[in-house]
């Protein structure tokens, strides 16, 4: 015989297990779902460049980083598409305003004046589109270094826009 004693009996957990709670995930990435691919580190950097350059040259940035990396990387290349369209589409309504601005500026001339009371809410406009556009430019910055892809408001889509999170090829 030896002089080992036996195993103790099981005991019981002294914890209650509650359902409504839902269960802690590890940290770390979300685990991976089949046709979705989530951007990489360079391709957050490289969505935030096409945003952020938009406010310094206008398109050139923007379009130099688009055709870069268009066919290496469908998160750039909506976003790259994404800001192109919208910088299109915020010159068509500045010219749009402009039009309308110089046109005032001859009503008022042919008018003695009154058609000049028209030039303050055509200015207004214009103020108005530039700070929109600033401030929807620093949201998509925002957005495409967090990994995530949000189209503009108020384009119009010339480069039709693609999922960048389908795996597949970049082209749309």
């Amino acid at each position: 015989m030896t002089d080992q004693e036996p195993d103790p009996p099981p005991t019981q957990p002294t914890h209650q297990h509650n359902d409504s709670v839902p269960p802690m995930r590890p940290a770390g990435p979300e685990p991976a779902v089949p046709g979705i691919v989530l951007p990489s580190d360079e391709d957050k950097t490289m969505a935030l460049l096409c945003h952020l350059l938009a406010l310094f040259t206008s398109f050139i940035g923007p379009l130099i980083i688009w055709l870069i990396k268009k066919d290496s990387s469908r998160f750039v290349d909506a976003h790259g598409r994404a800001i192109l369209n919208f910088i299109i589409s915020m010159f068509i309504y500045s010219m749009i305003l402009v039009v309308l601005l110089i046109c005032a500026g001859f009503l008022g001339a042919a008018t003695q004046g009154v058609g000049l009371v028209l030039l303050c809410p055509i200015y207004l406009g214009l103020l108005a589109l530039g700070i929109f556009q600033l401030v929807v430019v620093i949201m998509r910055c925002v957005e495409a270094a967090s990994g995530r892809f949000t189209p503009y408001p108020i384009t119009i889509n010339f480069i039709t826009l693609v999922d960048p999170f389908q795996d597949g090829p970049a082209r749309g």
